[in-house]
């Protein structure tokens, strides 16, 4: 399902490429790490890990950590930092943000622990909508258009794991996106009523005919 895919596994597994660990890896923004402010990505999505495994809503759910693909249109290879495949609902895709992020005027930037400040190439909402798509393309190349598992509800979510409040932007709901103070309640609660899988999950009468064929998409 996932080409060029650096770290793919089923339940809750913590695997995390060393190249990613390693100071100047590649970001999924297509940008270098060692020239952008931002914290280790590792921090951030081990803590967001954590409080997955952690969570008691989460036992029957299936974890995907760092899923690679490339974009049908551009051909640009983008990760997903977590999907989650949640039985009787569909797939959420997860953008996982460290640092205090921030947005003035459309510009998105992250500050890290001790204040360097660096500029993301794309917002992570838009960063999240797009590997939900290239998910999509991805579901739809390996198993057929019109098969069960092409027709899973899919949706997205992002969380920001050293914010307070939420940046202003008329770029995402309030609901769209997990801050750190939100982190203290029911993760597995709070993903699961993202809006977009809910919509889709409401607009998809296939789905229901086939409740299985999503939980399977991550052991593929």
């Amino acid at each position: 399902m996932a080409q060029g895919s650096r770290s793919i596994f089923p339940g809750f597994s913590w695997k995390i490429s060393s190249r990613r660990l390693r100071t100047g890896s590649s970001s999924p923004d297509g940008e270098n790490d060692s020239r952008r402010a931002r914290p280790r990505r590792s921090d951030s999505e081990r803590r967001v890990f954590t409080l997955l495994r952690e969570d008691q809503g989460t036992g029957a759910w299936t974890v995907l950590h760092s899923l690679g693909l490339s974009s049908a249109y551009s051909g640009a290879y983008g990760e997903i930092d977590f999907v989650a495949a949640v039985p009787g609902l569909g797939l959420i895709c997860i953008e996982v943000k460290g640092g205090r992020v921030q947005c003035a005027q459309g510009l998105w930037t992250t500050t890290n622990r001790i204040g360097d400040t660096g500029a993301y190439a794309r917002s992570p909402f838009q960063q999240a909508r797009d590997g939900m798509f290239r998910l999509l393309h991805a579901l739809r190349s390996r198993f057929g258009e019109r098969s069960a598992e092409a027709r899973c509800p899919l949706g997205w979510m992002v969380i920001f794991t050293d914010t307070t409040v939420p940046p202003p932007s008329p770029e995402f709901d309030r609901a769209e996106l997990i801050v750190s103070s939100d982190l203290q309640s029911v993760l597995a609660a709070r993903l699961a009523a993202c809006p977009s899988l809910q919509r889709a999950a409401g607009a998809s009468v296939h789905h229901l005919q086939s409740p299985g064929a999503c939980r399977a998409v991550p052991e593929t």
